[in-house]
């Protein structure tokens, strides 16, 4: 009887480790010139995401990209992986801007060509630190309990290079979006079921 009471308390509540690295995602839009629209996606690490300190001199990251045409159809989405550098060039108490030069090489889909990308980006977002900070949430089903390191940020960038896709001319870009940036994460969600 002492074993089933134990299996029904272990039943009804689990933990499960969370934790996110410091990174940064984005969303967007370019246009070639002349040439086609595409809505952009990326995400990525970056060191001004985990370094909880706004006046932090640069950014430096890498991650996936992704391209997708939304003005030609039948046009295959490039995925692929960016490299991205530059200095804080602006900054106030709750904010900052970064200028970066930016490489991208999509791997895929496969072409007889290579997929590439250089731009220059200007970034503007409003941030907040985070030290180290302990958060909790509790609820009748459960309780998260961890801390945070790194910056918290929303902003907006604008980027123009040269973008050479699969089975495309290469051309100018233009483009821009909205990023999120999230700070280092380590936790603990536990949650607990009705087992009545």
């Amino acid at each position: 009887m002492r074993l089933f009471v134990l299996a029904i308390a272990c039943a009804s509540f689990a933990c499960l480790p969370v934790a996110t690295p410091p990174a940064r995602g984005e969303i967007g839009l370019a246009t070639q010139l002349g040439g086609e629209q595409h809505a952009r996606y990326a995400a990525g690490a970056h060191v001004a995401s985990v370094v909880p300190d706004l006046d932090f001199p640069l950014d430096i990251g890498g991650g996936y990209v992704g391209t997708d045409p939304i003005s030609v159809k039948n046009r295959p989405m490039s995925h692929g992986i960016y490299a991205e550098g530059g200095p804080k060039i602006a900054g106030g108490r709750f904010w900052r801007a970064f200028a970066a030069g930016r490489a991208e090489y999509y791997f895929a889909p496969a072409g007889p060509d290579p997929a590439y990308a250089g731009l220059a980006r200007l970034g503007i977002e409003l941030a907040a630190p985070v030290r180290f900070e302990p958060v909790s949430s509790t609820g009748s089903r459960g309780f998260y309990v961890g801390v945070a390191l790194g910056t918290f940020a929303v902003g907006a960038y604008m980027e123009a290079g040269y973008q050479r896709l699969v089975s495309d001319a290469g051309m100018t870009t233009i483009g821009g979006g909205l990023t999120l940036r999230l700070p280092s994460t380590f936790g603990l969600l536990c949650c607990a079921w009705d087992v009545r």
